[in-house]
């Protein structure tokens, strides 16, 4: 009987260790997760709206880069234009300044075939010449401004606004004018020197002998 209690009591207690055992292990707590683990949904969410303000940005950027350059590219036409309207500015001016020049060559070249043929009368023309022959060549250094002149308005074009380009031109205008006007005062000078020339003698006309009558025959 005793013997029987004994091992009754000893398969009570192993039944009540082995009941705690289970109860730890049912109320031990949940481990927190790892560094590792993977992001929560509002991390991934953070991310998506950190993604979206980038690209908004990076979209932002390339838009303004556009519109900056479609600013420049206007900027540059409206600036060739102005020089264009410098270049056509002294082509038309050059026109002119070449019709005059022209005129006062064609001057210089009446007044020397006059003298040629006083000189060729035995008048004394050497003064008349010189003057004559500095104006001529006054009206070849001025025609060869006017030539060089195309490369200077273009120098002034690329090395200065347009509206500082245009006020130099025009000085350069200016100044070939003034030479032109040198260059007529001095072939009006040159004209009235070969008008008070003395006027050559006239030529003797040659004198005619009379036919002799003929002798009448008896």
């Amino acid at each position: 009987m005793k013997k029987h209690n004994y091992t009754a009591a000893v398969i009570m207690a192993a039944f009540l260790l082995s009941g705690l055992s289970v109860s730890a292990q049912t109320v031990s707590p949940t481990p927190s997760p790892s560094p590792s683990a993977s992001p929560t949904a509002r991390e991934r969410a953070l991310e998506r709206k950190q993604e979206n303000k980038q690209k908004q940005e990076e979209r932002k950027e390339e838009r303004d880069q556009k519109k900056e350059e479609k600013k420049d590219e206007r900027e540059a036409k409206r600036l060739e234009k102005r020089k264009e309207e410098v270049r056509k500015f002294w082509r038309k001016m050059m026109h002119r300044l070449e019709v005059l020049l022209r005129n006062e060559r064609r001057l210089a070249d009446n007044l020397r075939k006059k003298l040629n043929k006083l000189a060729a009368r035995g008048v004394d023309v050497t003064e008349v010449k010189k003057k004559l022959d500095d104006a001529v060549k006054m009206i070849d250094d001025t025609a060869k401004m006017i030539q060089d002149g195309t490369a200077q308005v273009e120098s002034l074009i690329n090395n200065n606004e347009p509206k500082e380009a245009l006020k130099k031109v025009k000085q350069l205008v200016e100044e070939i004018r003034d030479k032109i006007k040198n260059v007529h005062r001095a072939l009006v000078d040159a004209r009235k020197a070969m008008n008070s020339l003395p006027k050559p003698s006239p030529s003797p006309s040659p004198s005619v002998s009379p036919s002799p009558s003929p002798t009448p025959t008896t």
